[in-house]
């Protein structure tokens, strides 16, 4: 235990003795079994060696190697440049099992040290998840997180973040971004369909959660969510949830081109494609609220409004699509290719005064499950 080992440098070596500076120079370490800043790590080797006010300790085993800088004064900022950290291998993502315990639970936030941390390669299991860095200073009520640089299998987690309160009862606060740039490698990285593509996104996030960092989770989330998609497609994955598409009234909009003999093949086939995609989710407690309406904007225009709730994963949603259909659409093509809507829309642009070419927008409300809602008609525009 590091504040075991801290207390028996004391003991026999005090900073200000001669022991500590000429006596003792370096230490090798052969550890069955180490803990201290909230890790147990087995089978640990490594040296300690004097220097300038401080203890260098070199760190090699099967989990991490790397160097960490500890200062004899009380409470100075340790640093830690590792080269590697080895997690243990994921296991498959079942959807519909419930969230895993928070694997920090029992730690005490009040009692993490001032840390510089950097680590150049984490692993879970053979697999490379990325890099790291952050700055940890303690508080009364914690410890605060600062300068977050942590990239995730493609997914760049920036900002700061507090973890607050007694083991069991803490709270989490994250004010950051999140951004990358194919998001369907990202979601496949991390075992998910890949339904949606991009050229880049970004999730700007004001928000808290119960329990450490790691326990975070959409379906306890408080706070806002500001989510910004560029150049990509909506995809409709094999044995993969069609919820996205679903959402974004794709299915629906393949129904109604069928209907009226029209030709969207070039936003259905290969997927729903935009420009852009932008929105807010404001909520409490992972029931969640469109305060801006989430925009497709590409080919067609496609707004969805309403509420999510993450908490039971269900929806209740209007989604208004703008169809890719031209001001001078002839009605002759569509009388030859289904008379009996052709017709209807005939007589109704005479009634109109030959403005019916310019409703091109229909209504749709989702309801149900997030992965299967029920998508019904409600009216054109």
């Amino acid at each position: 235990d590091w504040d075991v080992w801290q207390a028996t440098l004391k003991r026999y070596a005090p900073a200000q003795s001669p022991l500590s500076s000429d006596f003792i120079r370096r230490v090798a370490l052969k550890v069955g079994r180490f803990q201290g800043f909230g890790v147990t790590l087995r089978g640990l080797d490594g040296q300690l060696t004097r220097a300038d006010a401080a203890w260098q300790l070199h760190l090699d085993s099967d989990l991490l190697s790397g160097q960490i800088r500890l200062p004899d004064a009380p409470g100075a900022t340790l640093v830690a440049n590792l080269t590697r950290l080895q997690l243990p291998a994921s296991q498959p993502v079942d959807p519909a099992a419930p969230p895993a315990a928070d694997a920090l639970a029992e730690v005490d936030p009040r009692q993490i040290p001032a840390l510089d941390l950097t680590i150049a390669q984490v692993l879970q299991g053979d697999s490379v998840v990325g890099a790291m860095a952050l700055k940890a200073r303690p508080s009364a009520a914690g410890v605060s997180f600062s300068e977050l640089s942590i990239d995730l299998k493609g997914l760049l987690v920036t900002g700061g973040l507090t973890w607050e309160g007694p083991p069991g009862a803490t709270r989490s606060r994250y004010s950051g971004r999140l951004k990358g740039a194919d998001l369907a490698a990202v979601l496949s990285a991390w075992q998910y369909a890949p339904s949606a593509t991009s050229k880049s996104f970004r999730v700007d996030v004001e928000g808290n959660w119960p329990g450490s960092p790691l326990n975070f989770n959409m379906r306890h989330l408080t706070g806002r969510v500001d989510i910004r998609l560029s150049n990509g497609q909506f995809l409709e994955v094999k044995g993969g949830s069609a919820a996205t598409l679903r959402i974004f009234g794709l299915l629906n909009l393949n129904s109604l081109a069928r209907r009226l003999r029209l030709d969207f093949t070039d936003l259905t086939d290969k997927g729903l494609a935009y420009d852009k995609v932008e929105g807010v989710l404001q909520g409490t407690d992972g029931q969640f609220t469109t305060a801006v309406p989430l925009t497709l904007k590409g080919p067609s225009t496609i707004v969805v409004d309403g509420q999510v709730n993450m908490r039971q994963q269900m929806i209740d949603t209007r989604i208004r699509v703008t169809l890719p259909v031209a001001s001078n659409l002839p009605l002759a093509a569509l009388i030859i290719g289904a008379p009996a809507v052709g017709g209807a829309w005939f007589v109704a642009d005479k009634l109109l005064g030959g403005k019916m070419s310019s409703l091109t927008s229909v209504e749709y409300r989702a309801v149900g499950p997030l992965d299967n809602p029920t998508v019904s008609f409600v009216k054109p525009f």
